[in-house]
């Protein structure tokens, strides 16, 4: 019996470490058969053993829904050093299933023999898909029932553009498969949709944005989502979305529907086919008027010296966020809607006032947004920065920029959808400190550290101390091949015990940090240094870490410092620092 084959390694010899952890799905096994029909033959799986005891292994089969449709034996024996052949068979019709889309997993368990220690590895998971298909209709029907993972059916149809499945409740959540014959080639993003594919046709209650995600589950399907207004879904007018790599989930953002009949198609890759998971939201447009031209912003209202924000360009006007930035560029993006808000800056002894503003779109989908900061409303040459970011949309890039502006005085951040015409849903956040005011700006005043602990701290406030980590706290000894003039706060740490130490600096989105490790402040040597000279394109910011050799009772000092940009300002912003040992 030929068999689809799935390794699970188990490194025998030392106990797996007891730690929490999400189970690993170390392998995938489909089955798909007609309803009536035989059922499938068992598929093999071979199971390693690399350690060098023989292996005691435990499988266990659960289902979402419930019912042991799911055959495996119950244990095997893997001798040290080899691998052996387990069964993994289904049996839907003793159980009367009918057609839909089931899951299950099977746990594997192992245990050496000689010792009774758990194996490194154990416990792995291997899943399993199970299709019910009508016979001869090529597809599984949404409309069988629920399908086994709890999300609920399509309500009608055959999956063609003469019978398309209906949706009419959102969100939604269904599981479905590709199989039979392709009924046509999509030529929206790709001409090599040759798979099999289901039509929907969506029953929208309101106009907005519609959310597509598509997720494979049986590791085959190469998603190709398409939505447009007629089936087929042809250009143009029609949305596209195309994965690259089998299993990838796929996702489509289609803005500015409007309420009533939107077709979607969800198709396979150059003939690829296989189950899959689809969830669809919508969300309302929003008629919010906060912001919406310049002459009337919103407020960023400061609490504790922060302020977020949560809101969408979506129904806003286009003002085209007229300004000027350092270079004198003007940052205006026709076409794009802009919301603009009003951050006041109290008065403080020193007369400055450190700020960090951001802002990022609050969908990996939908592209960037552009921030843009002036000192008047509505001014264009009281521009003081224009931020876009780099990079392609799906990475979730940050706008960031961060300064000195005057106390007891207003500012204003637009931000602006920038090449999206259709509206962006955003986050904005600021953060202040009165200037010179970090606690921990120079080195003596160095904030302790305890070990295994993280602290929050932050460069707003401070002053630049060591310019290139090489004044005389660093003896020249910490410098960078970049130019690390911003402001920069000092730590402290004393080693519990002798042997390696390391700190570890997390910045928030959109933050530069540098990190270094000397062995006192005056006249010190550098243990390390780490400058990764990048922000990171996702939600958190690149971390940098420091190893080092500590010895018992010796104290450290930990500073962490930014870089100068090009346009001559100084980076700033919140991190947290934490050092284990």
């Amino acid at each position: 019996m030929r068999g689809h084959l799935v390794t699970l390694a188990l490194a025998l010899g030392a106990c797996a470490p007891a730690v929490e952890r999400e189970q690993p799905a170390v392998g995938r096994v489909s089955f798909a058969v007609d309803d009536g029909a035989p059922n499938p033959p068992a598929k093999l799986v071979a199971v390693s053993n690399t350690g060098d005891c023989d292996s005691a292994v435990v499988l266990t089969a659960t289902t979402t829904d419930g019912a042991p449709w799911l055959v495996v034996p119950g244990s095997a024996t893997v001798a040290a050093r080899s691998s052996a052949m387990v069964s993994v068979a289904v049996d839907p019709h003793a159980l009367g299933l009918g057609p839909g889309l089931y899951l299950g997993t099977v746990e594997l368990s192992s245990t050496c023999v000689d010792n009774g220690r758990q194996a490194l590895g154990s416990p792995g998971a291997i899943s399993v898909t199970l299709s019910v298909t009508v016979p001869d209709a090529g597809r599984a029907p949404s409309d069988a029932g629920a399908p086994a993972d709890g999300g609920s059916p399509a309500d009608a149809g055959d999956g063609t553009c003469d019978a398309p499945f209906v949706v009419t409740a959102f969100p939604s959540s269904r599981t479905d498969v590709t199989r039979g014959t392709s009924q046509y080639d999509h030529a929206g993003c790709t001409t090599a949709a040759s798979g099999p594919e289901n039509l929907y046709r969506l029953e929208l209650p309101s106009g907005g944005t519609l959310r597509v995600t598509v997720t494979p589950l049986d590791g085959g399907l190469i998603p190709v989502v398409l939505a447009g207004a007629t089936c087929p879904l042809y250009p143009p007018g029609a949305d596209c979305s195309a994965g690259t790599t089998p299993g990838e989930t796929t996702r489509l953002l289609v803005t500015s529907v409007t309420a009533g009949t939107q077709f979607l198609a969800v198709d396979g890759l150059e003939g690829s086919k296989g189950a899959y998971r689809l969830d669809l939201a919508l969300t309302p447009a929003t008629t919010d008027p906060v912001g919406s031209q310049c002459s009337s912003p919103g407020v960023l209202t400061l609490v504790a010296g922060t302020a977020d924000l949560e809101a969408n360009t979506d129904g806003a006007q286009d003002d085209g966020a007229p300004t000027r930035d350092a270079f004198g560029t003007l940052c205006a993006y026709p076409g794009a809607p802009d919301r603009s808000y009003r951050l006041t800056l109290p008065p403080t002894d020193g007369g400055l006032w450190d700020v960090s503003l951001a802002a990022w779109s609050q969908d990996e989908l939908q592209g960037t947004v552009a921030l843009a900061v002036q000192t008047s409303a509505c001014d264009v040459d009281a521009g003081v920065a224009c931020v876009t970011p780099t990079g392609p949309p799906s990475l979730g890039l940050t706008a960031r920029w961060s300064g000195q502006l005057p106390a007891n005085q207003d500012a204003f951040a637009w931000v602006d959808s920038a090449f999206n015409a259709n509206g962006t849903p955003f986050h904005l956040r600021a953060r202040t400190a009165p200037a010179g005011s970090a606690v921990n700006d120079e080195c003596p005043a160095a904030i302790p550290l305890s070990a295994n602990a993280t602290y929050q701290g932050s460069t707003l406030g401070a002053t630049n101390s060591l310019g290139e980590f090489a004044n005389s706290y660093a003896s020249g000894a910490c410098q960078t091949s970049g130019s690390q003039g911003g402001p920069d706060v000092f730590f402290s740490f004393t080693a519990a015990s002798t042997g390696p130490a390391t700190v570890t600096v997390q910045p928030e989105r959109g933050v530069d940090v540098a990190v270094a490790v000397l062995s006192t402040c005056a006249g010190s040597s550098c243990l390390g240094i780490a400058d990764g000279f990048g922000v990171g394109p996702q939600s958190q910011a690149q971390a940098e870490t420091v190893t080092f050799q500590a010895s018992q009772g010796a104290s450290y000092v930990v500073v962490v410092d930014h870089s100068d940009s090009a346009a001559g300002r100084a980076d700033r912003g919140w991190f947290t620092v934490s050092v284990s040992q």
